[in-house]
């Protein structure tokens, strides 16, 4: 036998066991690959654990029309739109495969609701055997698609494994009224609020409002998201980006929002300006922290860091931003687990970084004249040697 037959025979032989070690080291893209190679390959990857990395995107939006020579697409047909063909192929192999993603990727557009292939490739993708696979659920809105949404939201409390979901997108309309589930546990929302959130479980809320997107609508966005309870959430990321609305709710919502949220333990703010009330409010109430982050911080009065003496079980801060027309001191404020330390303010006291507490480990500081950067270069190493890493770094629009 020849090397080449020699080498052909071994390599169709090659145990499950070998074959597994090897596809555990692959990337996605080099599994998909291998899924190519052989009937066998094949089998093992989509019929074994190695499916579970993969993801099932359906794009439920219109495909454009394709015109030649005058003519339109041959695959369309009367009454449909230039996608109809492409969804009906894709929901007649959906129904012939048995494969059972865990991971399900929809794309949902403007007026896909009024097509029946559309409606029938939710049904089929929402049968009991797949509901029950699923684990990581993104649904994406390209325009406003209530009928579509309704339906998945409608499913979501059947999808009993379901662990993490996310909603992209923008819509006018109020038809988000609920949003249900017993096992999510992560859960992103991007410029989507429902009215009523009931999530036992949630453990990580990360919001994205985009006051510059198509359709966006105060009344259905921040201000909803203020009056949601969100009492047993760990961990909360709220990003904010400015547009040519203002926000409209009033403050005292976004005082009772962070008040009642006793058991955070994570926070990231990242808006343009944090008002000071919000702040100590968030110092009063959020004593379980131990990860502060605040994009941009605004205080007027001279006494307010010292409210984050109340949080003794923080190990990481980050103030990114301190506008303020007072020095700030390091002396105002007892963290006595503090790990990390990150502030950017113009008027920092360079001889109070020696009351830091000895847990420091990482040091940041941003400074607004090349003069109290030198200062803090030369204090910072003296006062602190506990400090492994640190950094001290010059504002540039100062």
């Amino acid at each position: 036998m020849s090397r080449k037959g020699r080498n052909a025979q071994r390599y169709d032989e090659l145990p499950y066991e070998i074959l597994c070690f090897i596809f555990d080291r692959l990337d996605l893209h080099s599994l998909k690959c291998a899924s190519l190679t052989c009937r066998r390959w094949c089998e093992i990857i989509f019929s074994g654990g190695y499916i579970k990395r993969f993801t099932l995107y359906v794009p439920l939006v219109r495909w454009p029309v394709h015109v030649k020579d005058g003519q339109a697409s041959p695959f369309r047909k009367h009454g449909e739109d230039a996608g109809d063909s492409k969804r009906l192929f894709l929901l007649k192999a959906v129904k012939r495969s048995s494969r059972v993603y865990r991971n399900l990727n929809l794309e949902l557009e403007d007026r896909s609701d009024c097509n029946r292939s559309a409606s029938g490739m939710l049904w089929t993708l929402f049968e009991p055997h797949r509901l029950e696979q699923l684990v990581s659920l993104r649904i994406v809105l390209k325009q406003e698609a209530s009928q579509l949404l309704e339906m998945v939201v409608k499913a979501i409390p059947a999808m009993s494994q379901l662990r993490d979901l996310r909603l992209n997108g923008c819509f006018s309309s109020s038809s988000l009224l609920r949003l249900h589930s017993d096992t999510v546990r992560h859960l992103e929302l991007d410029t989507i609020v429902p009215q009523q959130l009931e999530m036992q479980r949630l453990h990580l809320l990360d919001v994205l409002i985009d006051r510059s997107a198509p359709f966006y609508t105060p009344a259905h966005n921040e201000d909803l998201l203020y009056l949601l309870a969100l009492d047993g959430v760990k961990e909360l990321k709220l990003t904010i980006r400015p547009g040519p609305i203002r926000e409209t709710h009033r403050p005292i919502y976004t005082q009772r929002f962070y008040r009642r949220l006793k058991s955070l333990e994570s926070l990231t703010l990242a808006e343009t300006s944090t008002p000071e009330n919000t702040f100590i409010a968030i110092c009063d109430t959020c004593t379980s922290l131990t990860v502060l982050s605040i994009s941009s911080l605004q205080i007027i009065g001279s006494q307010a860091l010292q409210q984050l003496s109340r949080l003794s079980n923080l190990r990481e801060l980050r103030l990114e931003t301190i506008v303020t027309p007072f020095p700030v001191s390091f002396a105002s404020f007892n963290l006595p687990t503090l790990e990390s330390l990150w502030v950017g303010c113009a008027l920092l006291m360079p001889d109070t970084v020696a009351v830091l507490p000895p847990s420091l480990r990482k040091l940041v500081l941003y400074c607004g004249t090349d003069k109290l950067r030198e200062e803090l270069s030369l204090v910072v190493p003296k006062l602190l040697p506990h400090v492994s890493e640190y950094d001290i770094r010059l504002y540039t629009f100062y």
